[in-house]
């Protein structure tokens, strides 16, 4: 509102009251008590210029409010979610990786939040709510703060025979602390504070503990559990197995671990061998045009790099090299489609889940994460199988970084031209038909 000056104070008193009017005495002492405290009431200060707004200003919303917690979309879903940092970086989550859906806030106004150079209105900013109007399209955000603690126990990886590396998650609006307990039984026995130990909310964060001093061939249970002024969490029950005592060598004097699944003993890597079990030579054909046109036993390298590759995928055969049944070392063999339906069967739901090591990785996974609802990669069984990769009958390399996909040789022909593979998928052991020019990996498993 705009103030007045004494002048135009009385000036108005004059206009609602004209000077010709006589007042008794008493009605004089009310006539300037009024000019008085409209004088001292409007604010008035003289003859100066006052011509301005003195209403305090609105309140401003309080940005601890959108930095003091994990904020998640209005629905029953928890499988995105977004941090505001206080220093003005925000962080998109899909589960607990980090998206590509990063950037910069801003708050420019009393009504006015800058994300990612997107201007919203905020419709409500509260402990509870965000809600906001995006002003180039009209469309709404609606936001729920995610103030519950969440702890998840994931998967294990770096397995042996004595230790194993395991992993988990915890959401949380406050400091927290954070520890795995693990043991013999679902009673556990054993508490080990994770590497930092604490977590600082708020916070969507991955955590891990290295466990060593553990027997060969034993099932071990093991949960995250997490402590914070709110009270204490639990993730869910998950086991592992460590590897057999027993190893195995092939022609090439590698040497690999192995670990019992059910009725069956596996390897637990890629073969990698350039000879066969009586020490012949498989060929190595690198050339793209002679790959295409091989009907007869050879191996590659991933993208033809030994070096850099023969540790983490082993080496690629066709299936020529496959069906020669001297591949494997003595007293093993390729498994075909009968091996593979037991190991599926032995695990039951998600058995891919149960094959694959367990990790998370800080971009999208390295293990699966879809469907959405689906658990994480547990490597439950010791199996731990990791991105492979393929050489396709034409050639080429593929690359399969964004999610989880290993592809492997059954020793099953399906016709003159193909044969069956096995693919672990998003949680799911699948057993397609494939050229047999295919160069896939190689696991074996004890006669």
């Amino acid at each position: 509102m705009k103030k007045l000056s004494s002048s135009g104070s009385i000036f108005l008193l004059r206009l609602i009251v004209p000077e010709c009017i006589i007042f008794p005495q008493s009605w004089h002492t009310l006539f300037f008590g009024i000019v008085i405290f409209c004088l001292t009431f409007s604010g008035c200060n003289g003859d100066k210029d006052t011509d301005r707004d003195t209403d305090p200003d609105p309140p401003k919303f309080d940005t601890s409010l959108l930095t003091s917690t994990v904020w998640g979309p209005n629905n029953d879903l928890e499988i995105w979610s977004t941090i505001f940092e206080p220093g003005g970086n925000y962080v998109t989550y899909h589960k607990i990786y980090q998206s590509l859906y990063n950037g910069r806030w801003n708050l420019v106004d009393n009504e006015t939040l800058i994300i990612g150079g997107v201007k919203y209105k905020i419709k409500v900013l509260s402990k509870y709510v965000l809600d906001l109007e995006n002003l180039s399209s009209f469309s709404f955000l609606k936001y729920k703060a995610l103030s519950a603690t969440k702890a998840i126990t994931v998967g294990v990886t770096d397995l042996s025979k004595t230790s194993a590396r395991l992993h988990g998650s915890v959401r949380t609006c406050s400091q927290t602390e954070v520890a795995f307990e693990y043991g013999t039984s679902d009673t556990y026995g054993k508490t080990v504070s994770v590497e930092g130990n604490t977590v600082n909310g708020p916070a969507n964060k991955i955590v891990h503990i290295t466990i060593p001093s553990l027997m060969p061939e034993t099932i071990y249970h093991y949960r995250i559990k997490v402590v914070n002024p709110s009270g204490t969490y639990y993730g869910q029950d998950q086991k592992f197995s460590t590897f057999n005592t027993m190893t195995l060598s092939d022609a090439d004097d590698n040497v690999y671990n192995t670990v019992t699944i059910g009725s069956q003993v596996w390897m637990t890597e890629n073969l990698k061998t350039t000879k066969y079990n009586d020490g012949s030579q498989i060929p190595l054909v690198r050339d793209s045009v002679a790959w295409t046109r091989l009907s007869s036993p050879a191996h590659c390298w991933n993208k033809n790099d030994s070096l850099a590759n023969k540790n983490i995928y082993g080496a690629y055969y066709n299936w020529y090299t496959v069906n020669t049944g001297k591949l494997c070392p003595t007293g093993w063999h390729v498994p075909d489609n009968d091996d593979w339906t037991t190991l599926i069967n032995y695990l039951g739901d998600y058995a891919g889940g149960k094959l694959a090591e367990g990790g998370y990785e800080m971009t999208y996974p390295n293990c699966y994460s879809y469907p959405e609802g689906d658990p994480e990669a547990s490597n439950e069984s010791g199996f731990s199988a990791w991105i492979t990769n393929m050489r396709t009958a034409e050639a080429y390399f593929t690359t399969d970084t964004l999610f989880f996909q290993c592809d492997l040789w059954s020793n099953s022909e399906v016709d003159s031209g193909t044969a069956s593979q096995v693919k672990m998928f998003n949680g799911y052991v699948l057993l397609p038909s494939v050229d047999k020019k295919y160069g896939l990996a190689v696991r074996c498993v004890k006669d």
